[in-house]
């Protein structure tokens, strides 16, 4: 079962898919984060500094790009499209576009694992791609790109919205060490982030993602590192497992 969490900068993504994988362990269900097992069947966890793994990625992850091409080449050049058009230079476009290639053919490697865990957690996946292709910082993505972007994109069995309140993701974008459009203004960074916010609460609401598209809404004051979201991720999980064994009735976030 892959399950994708997204969310914007901020909204704690990273952090709640460590402590839902040790949650689901607690239960007794094995579970691993997309990001470890892409790095071990790639070999390439040995590589500890991020952008150079994602360079060598770019090239061992090719093969996998061509076979999800085969299904799902519209997506692809609708992304291309939109990067090209609303990027702001040629960096921003190389970036983007490898961004979301690194995307699909990891989507595509994950769906093909020989050996995996009963559930994949995908932090960076196809679902959250949208702040490659649509979240620009000129202006907000419009409803009919969003709509568009939801019949395309290659879908995991289960996506968890983190839609933690944008005050606190901004708070915590002006605080990481990495943040997002880093070399930009701390304005553009934070317009970035509400534009990113605004999007998933749009894309949410897409028919193409309603049955498979779950919204966990941590409180103002809850820091990822808090026992009851990640509970109720948990929950959130295994009911959407009953459901597609057909063991439970479907149940609206």
């Amino acid at each position: 079962m892959v399950i994708e969490f997204v969310g914007c900068s901020g909204a704690g993504k990273t952090t709640y898919i460590e402590k839902t994988s040790k949650a689901l362990a607690e239960r007794g269900r094995t579970a691993d984060s997309s990001t470890a097992l892409i790095a071990r069947a790639t070999r390439t966890a040995w590589i500890r500094n991020l952008f150079w793994r994602n360079v060598c990625l770019n090239v061992i992850l090719f093969p996998w790009l061509l076979l999800a091409l085969r299904h799902h080449a519209r997506f692809f050049f609708f992304g291309v499209r939109r990067i090209v058009r609303e990027s702001s230079s040629a960096v921003s476009v190389l970036q983007r576009s490898l961004s979301q290639v690194r995307n699909m053919a990891g989507n595509e490697l994950l769906r093909r694992l020989r050996s995996a865990p009963e559930f994949i957690l995908v932090d960076e996946g196809t679902i959250g791609g949208i702040h490659n292709v649509l979240v620009h910082l000129k202006q907000a993505p419009d409803s009919a790109s969003i709509e568009a972007y939801s019949r395309l994109v290659p879908k995991p069995d289960l996506i968890i919205h983190i839609d933690t309140p944008v005050d606190v993701a901004l708070r915590r974008t002006e605080l990481r060490p990495d943040p997002p459009l880093r070399f930009h203004t701390l304005s553009e960074r934070l317009r970035f982030v509400q534009f990113g916010h605004d999007a998933y609460a749009a894309l949410g609401k897409c028919e193409a993602l309603r049955d498979s598209w779950r919204t966990i809404r941590p409180s103002s004051d809850a820091s990822p590192l808090d026992n009851r979201t990640s509970a109720q991720i948990v929950d959130v999980i295994l009911s959407k497992e009953a459901e597609d064994n057909g063991h439970g009735p479907h149940r609206e976030s």
